[in-house]
């Protein structure tokens, strides 16, 4: 799609198009890495936010770390890791994958 709003040719290279500017690239930036941006951004406001949107926040990050056997305390750090394997679709899967 870029390609064509840009007027490129096909056979232009696809890693230009997403290299940054200092190396000579367009800088354009990948729909999935902004999609991802956007959704870590959305947990780390549901975690600092109100109450019940804290919890529903935190709810939803405890889920996929039961999933992963993952079971920490109260206050307790724990780590998300690529090792997440689930055939659920869950909110927070893609980003630890």
């Amino acid at each position: 799609m870029f390609r064509k709003l840009l007027g490129l040719r096909k056979t232009f290279p696809e890693e230009l198009l997403y290299a940054p500017k200092k190396y000579k690239g367009i800088g354009l930036r990948r729909f999935s890495d902004e999609a991802q941006t956007q959704k870590l951004a959305l947990l780390n406001r549901g975690v600092v936010s109100d109450r019940v949107t804290r919890e529903s926040t935190m709810g939803l990050l405890l889920r996929g770390m039961r999933l992963q056997n993952n079971k920490p305390l109260y206050a307790q750090r724990a780590t998300l890791g690529p090792l997440f394997m689930s055939d659920q679709p869950l909110f927070i899967r893609s980003l630890v994958e």
